[in-house]
C-alpha cells in the first residue's frame, strides 16, 4: 500500500511540475498528452500526430465555409465550452477527449486500460461526427462515411446497408483502429476477403475513381444548377466523394449513386440497378461458385418469372420474393425487389451479428428433407384448379385424382430429400444450380442412369402428348375434363417426366386417358358377355346360370330382361338377337385349353328323293354349348327339315333352329342349361332332311359346314377342327342295330343303328 501511495505520489508531483514548466510550450495540446506523450503511451500519441484528427481544428480554419458549429466535430475545447469557443479561441483539435474519459477530471491517477473508458460504445463512437447529418439536395455535406457505410440518405437510390455496416459488432473501429491513425490497414481487410483484398480494393477505387472523373465536367457544364435533377445528382457525386473511401466501405451503394447522377446529368435514364441480398456481397467472394450456379438456377429468376405470369398474386410471393417473407403485410407485386437467395434456405447469421455462419451445418432453416417442400408443392390445390407446383405430390406419391398413392422409392429411401440430387449431397458437394441434369447421382444406384431415365422419359412424353391431345377435343365444363386435366397439370408442372416417381406419374396419366378417351357405346344385354356379338357364348352363360335367381348386378350378367330369375324368357331374348353384332369391333374370344375336337358331315341318301345330313363329332373335351351354319348347293338340294342331334341331353337343353335362305343355313345353336360338365367321346351336333332336285349329284360337295363354335361351361370356345370332305353313307340294304360305343357300362354310350326305309326311331 505504501509503495503505491508512493507511486501516486511521484506521479502527482511530476505532472504539477510539468504543468507549471511547460504550460505555455504545450498551450495547443490537451494535457493528456503531458502523461500518455512522455510515459505511457508514446507510441499511440505519435500516430495521433500523424492523423487528420490532429489536423482537425487547423483544417477546418482554413476552410472558407467553416462556421462556430463546425467546431462540434474538430475541437475538444468547443465541446467542454461550446458557449465561450469560437473558431478564433478553440486551440485543441480532435484528441483523446473525443473518445475516451478524462480519468484525471475524475481524480483518478490511470483509465481502465481493459475498456479504454470509451466514451459510446464502439459502434457509434465515430457516427456522431463522420455524417451528413441529414443534408439536403442543394447543400454540401461536410461528411460522408455514415450514409455510404449504411447504404442511406442518397438520392433517386434505394437504401442498400453495406455488409460492413451489418457484421462488423464494432462498427468503424473494426478495421480503423489497429493504429491511432485510423487508417485502415488492407492487412485487416485480409481476415475476410483473404490474399485478394489488395486487389478488390484497388478494382473498387479504379472503377469509382473513374467514375468521379467522368462526372465532374458533367456538373460544371449542367444548365440549370438550380433544378432540383442538378442539386440530387450533385449530392450523390459529394457522398461518394467525401466518404474519401472510393467504395471501400460500400461498392455496390456508391456505384448506385454515381449511376443515377450520370443518368442525370446525361439525361439519359438507366435501367435500374437489380436488387441483391446483402449476401451476396460476401459470398462472391468466399463461395463464388456456389453464387455463379445461383444465378444459373431458376431461382435466382423467380421473381422475374412470377411478375411474367398473368396470373400472378400478391400471395404468390410467398415462394418467390425474400422480402415479401421479411414483410408480407407491406411488400406487393409492384414492390417485392428481391428473388429467392440465401434467406430462402438459410440463417442470416449477419442480422444476428456473427461474421460468419456454421459451414458444417450450412445453418438451414429446417431440416433437410424438409426444406423444399413448402414452396414446390400444389399447396391443397383441387380439380378446376391449376397447382402452382407439384414436385412434392409427384416425390410422395400423393394428391392425384383417381390414382392410389404410390410413395415414390426415392422419397423412401433418400434422407436428405431433394437435397440428395438437386444439391449433389449424395456425391458431397453443394451445387447451388439446383439441377440434377447430369444424372451423375443417379449412378449411386442405377448403373445406367441415362439409359433408364431416357426410357421412362419418353414413355411420360408420350401419354403427356396423349392426354394433351384429348384435353384439347374435350368439354372443359365436365368433370372428367377437371379431373384429366389436374392429374396432366400434376406431372407436366413437376418438371421431372417421370424421374421423381416413374410409376405415379404414369399411373396419372393413364388414369387422364380412361377419362377422355371416346367410350364405346353401352352394348345391350343380350350380348351378355359384352364381346360385341350375339352367339352361343351368351347363351353358355345363359345356360350355366339357368333357374338361378340373380342378386346384384354380377357381370356378366344372365338375367337379360331383369326379372331377377336366369329364365326361358332370357333364352328368347338371346334367340331373337342371334348372330347379330352390338359393336364395330368384336372381341377376341377366349380359348380354352382343352384338347382338340373335330367335326364331320355325313351324307346319307334316302329313299323317295331325299338325303340326311348329319354333323357328327368327336370330343376332347364336355361340350356345353355349340353353334354352326351351313352351305349348300341349292340348284341341287332343298332344305325341308332339321332336328338337334344327341350330343345335349333331351330335356335339359334349349335347341335353336337356324334361319336358312336359299343356299345357307346360319345361327342354329343348342346349349345346356343345367350347367353340369358331361363329357361324350362321339355325337351328333344336328341332323338336316334335303329334298334332291336332281337324280344325279355329287354328294361330297354338296353340304359345307362353316362358322362352327363349340364353348365349355366357363364361355369359353374349345379348341377343333372340321373336315370339310363330306362323307357319303350308301343307303342300307336292310335294317340294323350295331353295338353299342364305347360300352354300357359308361355314363353316356353312343348306339349306332342302320334304317333301309324312312322310320321313327
Amino acid at each position: 500500500m505504501f509503495q503505491r501511495f508512493l507511486a501516486y505520489t511521484v506521479l502527482w508531483l511530476m505532472v504539477i511540475v510539468l504543468i507549471g514548466a511547460g504550460a505555455s510550450a504545450m498551450a495547443a495540446e490537451e494535457q493528456c498528452f503531458l502523461c500518455h506523450g512522455l510515459l505511457f503511451t508514446p507510441d499511440q500519441v505519435n500516430e495521433w500526430r500523424d492523423s487528420a484528427h490532429a489536423k482537425s481544428l487547423e483544417t477546418l480554419k482554413a476552410s472558407p465555409d467553416a462556421k462556430d458549429e463546425c467546431l462540434r466535430c474538430h475541437s475538444v475545447d468547443y465541446r467542454a465550452d461550446p458557449q465561450n469557443i469560437t473558431l478564433e479561441t478553440a486551440q485543441f483539435p480532435t484528441s483523446c477527449s473525443a473518445c475516451h474519459l478524462d480519468h484525471i477530471a475524475e481524480g483518478r491517477a490511470s483509465g481502465d486500460t481493459q475498456t479504454h473508458e470509451i466514451a459510446k460504445p464502439k459502434k457509434e463512437i465515430c457516427l456522431e461526427c463522420h455524417s451528413a447529418s441529414g443534408v439536403q439536395p442543394g447543400e454540401v455535406p461536410r461528411s460522408a462515411q455514415v450514409e455510404i457505410f449504411t447504404g442511406t440518405g442518397g438520392m433517386g437510390v434505394t437504401d442498400s446497408p453495406g455488409i460492413h455496416s451489418q457484421i462488423m459488432p464494432d462498427g468503424c473501429v473494426t478495421c480503423h483502429q489497429s493504429t491511432h491513425t485510423f487508417h485502415a490497414d488492407a492487412t485487416v481487410c485480409q481476415t475476410c476477403h483473404g490474399a485478394a483484398a489488395d486487389v478488390k480494393q484497388a478494382e473498387a477505387r479504379d472503377t469509382i475513381q473513374a467514375q468521379l472523373d467522368e462526372l465532374s465536367p458533367l456538373l460544371d457544364s449542367f444548365e440549370d444548377k438550380a433544378s432540383q435533377e442538378y442539386k440530387e445528382a450533385k449530392l450523390n457525386i459529394d457522398l461518394v466523394r467525401i466518404s474519401g473511401d472510393f467504395g471501400a466501405h460500400n461498392f455496390s451503394y456508391s456505384k448506385s449513386l454515381l449511376d443515377y447522377s450520370a443518368s442525370v446529368l446525361k439525361q439519359v435514364p438507366t435501367e435500374p440497378q437489380p436488387a441483391e441480398e446483402s449476401c451476396l456481397i460476401c459470398h462472391r467472394t468466399f463461395t463464388p461458385d456456389q453464387v455463379t450456379g445461383w444465378e444459373s438456377s431458376a431461382h435466382a429468376a423467380s421473381l422475374e418469372t412470377l411478375k411474367a405470369s398473368p396470373d400472378a398474386t400478391d400471395e404468390c410471393l410467398q415462394c418467390h420474393s425474400l422480402d415479401y417473407r421479411a414483410d408480407p403485410q407491406n411488400v406487393t407485386l409492384a414492390t417485392a425487389a428481391l428473388p429467392n437467395g440465401c434467406g430462402s434456405c438459410h440463417i442470416d447469421h449477419v442480422s444476428e451479428g456473427r461474421t460468419t455462419g456454421d459451414k458444417a451445418t450450412h445453418e438451414l432453416l429446417k431440416a433437410k428433407k424438409e426444406l423444399c417442400i413448402d414452396c414446390h408443392t400444389a399447396s391443397g390445390a383441387q380439380p378446376g384448379e391449376t397447382p402452382p407446383s407439384s414436385q412434392r405430390e409427384i416425390f410422395t406419391g400423393t394428391g392425384g385424382v383417381g390414382v392410389d398413392p404410390i410413395p415414390g422409392t426415392h422419397s423412401l429411401i433418400m434422407q436428405d430429400g431433394c437435397l440428395t440430387c438437386h444439391t449433389g449431397e449424395g456425391n458431397g458437394t453443394t451445387d447451388h444450380s439446383f439441377h440434377a441434369d447430369d444424372l451423375a447421382v443417379c449412378a449411386t444406384c442405377h448403373p445406367d442412369p441415362e439409359v433408364f431415365y431416357t426410357e421412362h422419359k419418353n414413355e411420360i412424353v408420350d401419354l403427356v402428348n396423349t392426354v394433351d391431345s384429348l384435353l384439347a377435343d374435350a368439354d372443359p365444363a365436365t368433370q372428367e375434363y377437371e379431373e384429366a386435366k389436374f392429374n396432366y397439370d400434376l406431372v407436366v408442372k413437376s418438371s421431372d417426366l417421370g424421374a421423381h416417381n416413374f410409376k405415379y406419374s404414369k399411373a396419372l396419366l393413364e388414369y387422364g386417358v380412361e377419362l377422355l378417351s371416346p367410350s364405346e357405346p353401352e352394348k345391350p344385354a343380350w350380348d351378355v358377355n359384352q364381346d360385341g356379338v350375339v352367339d352361343v357364348l351368351d347363351l353358355v352363360v345363359i345356360g350355366t346360370n339357368f333357374g338361378l335367381n340373380v342378386v346384384g348386378n354380377p357381370q356378366p350378367n344372365p338375367d337379360i330382361n331383369k326379372d331377377g330369375v336366369v329364365d326361358v324368357l332370357d333364352l328368347v331374348v338371346i334367340g331373337l338377337h342371334f348372330g347379330e353384332t352390338t359393336a364395330e369391333t368384336v372381341a377376341s374370344p377366349m380359348l380354352a385349353s382343352a384338347p382338340g375336337s373335330r367335326l364331320w358331315v355325313e351324307v346319307s341318301p334316302v329313299q323317295g328323293g331325299y338325303l340326311t345330313a348329319t354333323v357328327h363329332g368327336e370330343f376332347g373335351a364336355a361340350v356345353a354349348g355349340y353353334q354352326l351354319s351351313l352351305l349348300f348347293d341349292d340348284s341341287v338340294l332343298q332344305l325341308v327339315n332339321q332336328e338337334p342331334g344327341n350330343l345335349l341331353p333331351n330335356g335339359s337343353s334349349y335347341w335353336r333352329e337356324g334361319d336358312h335362305t336359299a343356299n345357307r343355313l346360319q345361327g342354329l345353336a343348342a346349349v345346356q342349361l343345367d350347367g353340369l360338365d358331361r363329357f361324350v367321346r362321339y355325337a351328333t351336333l344336328a341332323t338336316f332332311t334335303f329334298r334332291l332336285k336332281q337324280s344325279s349329284v355329287d354328294l361330297t360337295a354338296a353340304v359345307r359346314l362353316i362358322d362352327t363354335r363349340l364353348a365349355d361351361r366357363n364361355a369359353q370356345l374349345l379348341p377343333h377342327h372340321v373336315r370339310y370332305a363330306t362323307q357319303v353313307v350308301p343307303v342300307p340294304d336292310k335294317t340294323r342295330l350295331l353295338t353299342n360305343y364305347p360300352n354300357p357300362f359308361n355314363p353316356d354310350t353312343w348306339i349306332p343303328y342302320q334304317l333301309a326305309d324312312p322310320a321313327d326311331v
